[in-house]
Formats: structure tokens, C-alpha cells, sequence
């Protein structure tokens, strides 16, 4: 019988965090039964994630340009098909992530309250107005998930920031603790950072999702594409708007080059090929101005500069001082090629290798999901 069910409704592929917490808990396991974790299947071509003792049932599947009628289909055949797997499983632990991953749990709760401790996860912050104007599904699995708080033995987000915006959101509905789960990659992903001279042109990488709305993709490449004898840019993403595709086309620049998307797994062979990795959201919701993404840590580990706009307070905590790789705020609304290539002067600094690796940071709950399982 499986003792503990993970419940990650959109695809794990597309969520690095999850995958290291699944292999994490794939190495500690030992001779405990099999975990199961109920997710989706993506359209996007990416390498089927997997891990020994883990059972995934990808319980429905994602088509490109779906629309409304094939939508809700997916989500009735997920929840109604993850329901019947919690029934029939009947877990000592459920660790669900998001809201949209909620509602088997909300159910199950219902069916057999106190069968199961609840841990809670969430990649993003929502905001009240967000969930207000967001998905009205969305919205009503967060209404019933408003009652499942109080019973969880862990809520967690990915900062401090989003934690506590989270509770003040919720009121008297808030959990008694808030737990952090920040999303660092393996500690295999650290390497030796250059500490040479720098070599010209710099080399500047972005990986991720690409927009002109959400993002300062227009001041940036501008930028770039005019100093072509001083830096290069090239982009890795497999989720990118028409427009800002279009933008990118259309500019025709010598030194900005569209690579397509890449394996998480392949991220740390290819990025310390590169100078500096680059942060481009541009503040547009509550979510991003207090955001820590991924690619901070993943940048910083292999060795990478990292520049973030000034608008990011989430990124702020990790700023370096007299060290390198470094971790820079820049102001993208004002950019300055004196001042990009000063802030990438190792002249005084001293090396310092990441200590952001996921190893420790995920222990705390690891330990806790299998203990007793």
C-alpha cells in the first residue's frame, strides 16, 4: 500500500522543484513501499520524467490550442480519476502543490477526515484580486482548500515574502506555521567559477518563459543588439509568446540567438558556457515583484553572474557582497553599458561557490513525508 500520494496537477516536467524533491525522495526511501504522485501528461516535447520507487500516473493528458469543451474535460478526468486513486489508496500523507491540485484532497478530507496529514505546497503567490479575476475553477477549489489549512501539518511557499503575503491574505483562515521551501537545484549543479579576466564578447544567457508583456525582453535585446562587438545573447525557452517571437525576428540581431527549449538535466553542462544569466521579469503582478526564481540559483551554482531588475525585491536576500559569481539588481529602464560591464569587474572580489543546493534545503520536508510511511 503507498503511504504517501503527491497530487501535481500541470506536468512535473515543466517544474524543476518537484523533480528534485521526487528524486530526493526516491534516494532516501530505501525499502519503504512506492510512492505515487498523480500529474499530468504535457504536450510540449520534453524527456519523460521518472524515478526509482516512484509510481506517476500522468492521469490525463495536455494538447496544444486546446479549447473551452476539451479544458474542462481534462479537469473532470484528473480530479474524478485522482479522487478514486486517494480512495483507493488511502494514504497516510497527501503533499499536494498549487490550488488547481487541491480538490481530491478537499474531497478525500470530506470522505475520511483525519485519515491522512495534509502538506501544502506552492510554486506561485496568488494574490486575492488574482484569484477574484482568475479561472472561476481555480477560484472555487481555493475556497475549499480555505478549510483545509487549519488541519495541515505543513503549508509552505517559496520565500518569506510570499509566505507572509500569503497569511495576511488569509486571516483567520491562516495556518498556524508557514514553512519556506526556496527552489534550489542538486548540489552537483556547483562548479568552479572563472576567475579571469573577462572575455569579450561577454556572454549573456536567459532560460525560461518569454514575453514582451511580463518581461523587459524589448529593453533588453535593444540594448544588446547595439553593442554587437561587446556582448552576445542567447535565449533557451520552450514557452514564449508570438509577440515577443515576432520582436526577436524582427530585429534581426547579429549577437541575440534563439536556441528553443532544453531538458532541465542538460541545464548544468550548458550554462557554464556562458558569462552572466539574466532575470527578466518585469514586476507585472505581486507573484514576480517577490519572486526568487529558479534560474537565480541555478545561474549562481554553475558559476554565472546574475543580473535581476530592480523591481524584484524577492531576489534581494541573496545580493553578494565582496564575492563572486555575483547576484546584481540592474535597472533594465535605464541600461548602461558602463555600468553592465563594472558590475562584472571581479577586481577584490573573492571566490564563494552557491550555497543554495536543494539537498539541504528540501531535508526538512523529505524527513517528515516518509517518516512513518
Amino acid at each position: 500500500m503507498d503511504k504517501l500520494v503527491i497530487i501535481h496537477f500541470l506536468p512535473l516536467e515543466n517544474y524543476p522543484p518537484v523533480m528534485n524533491l521526487t528524486r530526493l525522495l526516491s534516494d532516501q526511501q530505501r525499502h519503504q513501499g512506492p510512492i505515487t504522485i498523480l500529474t499530468t501528461k504535457g504536450y510540449r516535447p520534453k524527456k519523460t520524467f521518472s524515478a526509482s520507487g516512484i509510481r506517476i500516473r500522468r492521469l490525463a493528458t495536455w494538447k496544444a490550442n486546446m479549447n473551452s469543451f476539451e479544458r474542462g474535460w481534462l479537469y473532470l478526468k484528473f480530479n474524478a480519476r485522482a479522487i478514486w486513486n486517494l480512495i483507493r489508496i488511502r494514504p497516510k500523507k497527501i503533499l499536494y502543490v498549487e490550488t488547481l491540485s487541491s480538490f481530491p484532497v478537499s474531497v478525500y478530507a470530506n470522505l475520511f477526515p483525519g485519515k491522512a496529514q495534509i502538506y501544502i505546497h506552492y510554486h506561485e503567490y496568488t494574490s486575492i484580486p488574482e484569484y477574484l479575476k482568475g479561472m472561476m475553477l481555480s477560484r472555487f477549489f481555493h475556497q475549499l482548500e480555505l478549510k483545509l489549512y487549519k488541519k495541515a501539518t505543513w503549508v509552505s511557499h517559496t520565500n518569506h515574502n510570499r509566505g507572509g503575503l500569503f497569511m495576511k491574505d488569509l486571516g483567520g483562515y491562516a495556518p498556524s506555521n508557514m514553512y519556506t521551501l526556496s527552489n534550489y537545484p542538486p548540489s552537483s549543479w556547483i562548479q568552479q567559477s572563472r576567475a579571469s579576466d573577462q572575455r569579450t564578447p561577454i556572454r549573456f544567457v536567459y532560460v525560461g518563459a518569454l514575453s514582451l508583456e511580463t518581461m523587459y525582453v524589448k529593453q533588453w535585446s535593444k540594448f544588446i543588439s547595439a553593442h554587437p562587438e561587446m556582448f552576445s545573447w542567447d535565449i533557451y525557452s520552450d514557452n514564449h509568446t508570438r509577440e515577443a517571437m515576432s520582436w526577436i525576428s524582427e530585429l534581426n540581431a547579429s549577437n541575440i540567438f534563439f536556441k528553443g527549449g532544453v531538458d532541465y538535466d542538460e541545464l548544468s553542462k550548458i550554462l557554464p558556457e556562458y558569462d552572466v544569466g539574466l532575470i527578466l521579469y518585469n514586476g507585472h503582478i505581486p507573484n514576480y515583484i517577490h519572486n526568487a526564481p529558479n534560474k537565480l540559483f541555478e545561474y549562481h551554482a554553475c558559476g554565472l553572474d546574475t543580473f535581476f531588475p530592480v523591481i524584484m525585491k524577492g531576489c534581494e536576500p541573496y545580493i553578494t557582497k565582496n564575492t563572486f559569481p555575483v547576484i546584481i539588481q540592474l535597472d533594465f529602464e535605464k541600461l548602461d553599458t558602463a555600468v553592465v560591464v563594472q558590475s562584472l569587474n571581479k577586481s577584490g572580489l573573492q571566490y564563494r561557490p552557491s550555497p543554495y543546493f536543494c539537498e539541504k534545503n528540501l531535508r526538512v520536508l523529505t524527513d517528515q513525508l516518509l517518516e512513518n510511511v
